[in-house]
């Protein structure tokens, strides 16, 4: 009677390890065919082409730029798309950041490096005062890595001015480089340059004309700096 309860129990427990390799067998099978037929994962490669890249990580990028580099930059693009383009952009540039000539045109480019400021209409008005000795026989483009207020594109309709915004500033990006965009490094960080007047830290604020440079210690200090 023991020997044939002893000999029970080992058939079941034979039985039960049987059905749980029968299981885990299972199991692998499975896992073997879902790999087989898995799509692959299509990932990001920042240097294989325009198509990796969305028009907001171009925009991030080119947002990340200091204004000088953002005015290299888009002296580059527009070598790029067939024109004559050098930087002339400073202190005393007097509106004007690039000049680019195509076809026997001039064109007289201002640059604006914004990042949640709009250009508004009173920057226009002081971009076409910087043209009126100079728009005669050439054509003005205004630039900027954001949007242009509606009053701002109102005055520019019937004036000799092309508006490029963010948007319309990738699509020539991407008319430029075609498949091989420039890279995207890092942009490197500086350390906050002082006020001469008091020795604290100059910020970037944004104000009515644009962007400049201001005293950290401000109302206690007023000084400011154009950009």
């Amino acid at each position: 009677m023991n020997s044939m309860a002893l000999l029970s129990s080992f058939i079941a427990v034979a039985s039960f390890v049987g059905f749980i390799y029968f299981v885990m067998r299972a199991i692998e099978i499975v896992r073997s065919w879902a790999g087989v037929h898995k799509k692959p994962t299509r990932k990001f490669r920042a240097d294989a082409g325009t198509d990796w890249r969305t028009d907001r990580q171009l925009i991030h990028w080119m947002r990340s730029m200091e204004p000088t580099e953002f005015e290299e930059f888009v002296a580059q693009v527009m070598i790029k798309l067939g024109y004559e383009a050098r930087v002339i952009g400073g202190a005393y540039d007097g509106g004007i950041d690039v000049i680019a000539i195509k076809d026997g045109v001039e064109h007289f480019v201002q640059c604006k490096k914004f990042i949640t400021q709009k250009v508004t209409v009173g920057a226009l008005r002081d971009f076409y005062g910087a043209l009126a000795d100079r728009i005669a026989d050439g054509q003005g483009i205004f630039i900027t890595t954001n949007v242009f207020t509606l009053e701002a594109r109102h005055f520019a309709e019937d004036k000799p001015i092309e508006l490029v915004d963010c948007f319309q500033l990738v699509k020539y990006l991407r008319l430029a480089y075609q498949d091989h965009l420039p890279d995207m490094p890092p942009v490197a960080t500086k350390l906050p340059e002082q006020c001469p007047d008091c020795g604290k830290n100059l910020v970037r604020k944004a104000g009515k004309y644009g962007e400049f440079l201001g005293c950290s210690n401000f109302p206690g200090c007023m000084y400011t700096r154009s950009i």
